[in-house]
Parts: C-alpha cells; structure tokens; sequence
C-alpha cells in the first residue's frame, strides 16, 4: 500500500502508468481545452446577467452544467466584487435527490443548453436536466416561451453550450405541465412515485 501511494502521489506516476491502471493523485488536472471559449461565455454572461434578467444553465456534466453560469467568476476570482450579486439561477440535476424541475425556471430570461444534452450520470435518472433541455432544443414544452439567440459556445468534448432568450414569461401552468410532463417520462422509464424501479 505504502508503494502504491508513493507512486500515484508522485509525478512519475505518468511515466510509470501510460496504460492508467492506476489513480494519479499527484498530478494536477489538466487545464480545460476550452478556456478561451470559457472567458468568452464569461464576458457575454457578465454583459447581461442582472437580478431582473436572471442567466440558467441546463446540463449536468463536466463540460457544461447550470452550476458553471455560477462557477465563471472563478476565471477572475481577483476582479470579482467580494459579495457579488447572485444572478443566475441553480437547476435541479438529480431525479432522486431534487425532484422535477423546479419553478426556479420561471426566473430565467435566459437559458443556455448543453447540446447534447449534458448529464453526469444515466440520463434515465436525470429527466430533471433532460426533459427541460430536449424542450428547449427542440422549441416545444417550455422551449416554446424561447428563441435561440444565434450564440453558440463550443467547448471541450464537441459539446456546445446553445443561448435562449425568453420571449414569454413561464407561469405556474407551465412549471406544472413540464413536471407532469417529467413524471410521465419517468413512469415510461419505469419508475415508480417513490422514485424506485
């Protein structure tokens, strides 16, 4: 054991593991090949993102995920105002843990999607990220309220991160008819009201 965390803690585990059969825990991660893309997104987040004009990310992935709208700040961490303003809008990932997608959707004026759509484990199991996601790609359901923008993001892993722009407000009705549209997909998948298969 001793030999074995000596070797993957240490930058000769690269050398001594081309195959990698074993963790790296040494090394650092490679930086992402889409950073130039990534200040770019910043910028055009920045520009527009306001407590009235709230910015979404749908996807759960490492390459593009709502989380990372909140995350970009991080490029920078050193012109970022201490206690900025929060002005994106967290969305829901896991079925099991969060449930159906959330009335926290009727906050965003602007959607930007994962395409294909981005989940970090079976996408059975994150309905709560696909079913919103294939809406907003496909202009029906809730992507209906929507227009593509034109802006495209490419990052790594031939993903491309898609913008909508709100053209009508979602309303209760329509946070209803989406979760009712989830539980039905869900079903199909056959799970149960519990959450079990």
């Amino acid at each position: 054991m001793a030999a074995l965390g000596a070797i993957t803690l240490s930058p000769l585990a690269a050398a001594l593991n081309p195959l990698a059969l074993a963790p790296i825990a040494g090394l650092p991660r490679a930086p992402r090949a889409d950073l130039d893309e990534l200040e770019r997104l910043k910028g055009w987040v920045d520009q527009r993102a306001r407590l009235d004009a709230r910015v979404c990310g749908l996807g759960s992935s490492y390459t593009f995920s709502g989380q990372l709208i909140g995350e970009l700040w991080q490029l920078h961490p050193e012109r970022e105002a201490r206690f900025r303003p929060k002005t994106d809008v967290k969305t829901p990932d896991v079925d099991a843990v969060d449930g159906p997608p959330s009335a926290s959707l009727m906050d965003c004026a602007i959607i930007i999607v994962g395409d294909p759509v981005q989940t970090h484990l079976n996408p059975d199991d994150q309905q709560t990220v696909v079913l919103p996601s294939r809406e907003m790609l496909t202009g029906q359901g809730i992507g209906a309220k929507f227009r593509r923008t034109g802006e495209v993001f490419h990052l790594e892993n031939g993903v491309s991160a898609i913008v909508f722009e709100r053209l009508a407000p979602l309303d209760d009705a329509d946070i209803a008819a989406l979760r009712s549209r989830w539980r039905a997909a869900r079903a199909a998948l056959g799970f149960d009201e519990g959450g079990r298969r």
